[in-house]
């Protein structure tokens, strides 16, 4: 089912009542956007019209004759507007719309009557969606400037924060500072304090355990101490190893 052709068949004002009804459902049974591959038999059409075979057949004569709906040979090419197909038991006759033929017919009724109603109520309705979508775009264009705003603000805030934080680890004594480090890099740290030696600067000096023997831990551990303390503090190991952080 093609939801582009129903459309495109509802927005124009050529059928009335039951024919218009009749073209819209062979529309729904489309299934391409040009209008092809449309299969349905006589009794399932006028099932979905609620009406009977014979008047199907008169509605296909009557759409025939204005170009829009064709019949489909077996070659592949349309029928003359006035050709049967060739049926049978076991065997299903393709229909098209003509699309094409359709908009031309719909510009030609506009231009007959220009003050038509339905023309217009769809032209107004087109118009305020039009107006929406503008709106909508403006609004969500603006709610994305306020969150580009907010999250500039909150990166501001965080980076002060930061500041604060760095200044208030290097006030700390040497003891007060490994500490709050310890606690910043996680519980996996924790081991390497338990039995750390701290001596008072400047620079301070920090004597680890033997249990801090893992060379990218170390290297973890000195990357973090050196942004936060600089020059200020020298670390130590216990398996007599010095660098400076």
């Amino acid at each position: 089912m093609s939801t582009h052709v129903t459309s495109r068949v509802r927005r124009t004002c050529l059928f009335k009542g039951g024919t218009r009804l009749f073209v819209l459902t062979l529309a729904d049974y489309s299934g391409d956007d040009d209008g092809r591959s449309i299969f349905p038999g006589h009794d399932l059409i006028a099932a979905d019209c609620q009406c009977s075979i014979r008047s199907i057949q008169d509605l296909i004569r009557e759409v025939r004759k204005t170009g829009v709906l064709k019949v489909v040979g077996a070659s592949g090419s349309d029928l003359a507007d006035d050709e049967k197909p060739i049926g049978g038991r076991g065997q299903r006759t393709e229909y098209r719309l003509d699309l094409e033929r359709l908009d031309e017919l719909q510009a030609l009724h506009q231009a007959r009557e220009p003050n038509c109603e339905h023309c217009q109520a769809r032209a107004k309705r087109a118009k305020n969606a039009a107006s929406k979508r503008t709106k909508n775009a403006a609004r969500k264009g603006e709610n994305s400037s306020a969150k580009d705003e907010n999250s500039r603000i909150a990166y501001k805030d965080s980076n002060l924060n930061n500041h604060n934080e760095l200044a208030h680890e290097r006030a700390l004594s040497p003891e007060g500072r490994a500490l709050v480090l310890a606690k910043a890099l996680g519980e996996s740290f924790e081991v390497y304090f338990r039995d750390a030696k701290f001596v008072d600067g400047p620079p301070a000096r920090i004597t680890l355990s033997s249990a801090f023997k893992a060379s990218h831990a170390r290297t973890q551990f000195g990357n973090r101490i050196r942004r936060i303390f600089g020059d200020d503090v020298v670390l130590d190991h216990a398996d007599g190893e010095e660098g400076a952080a």
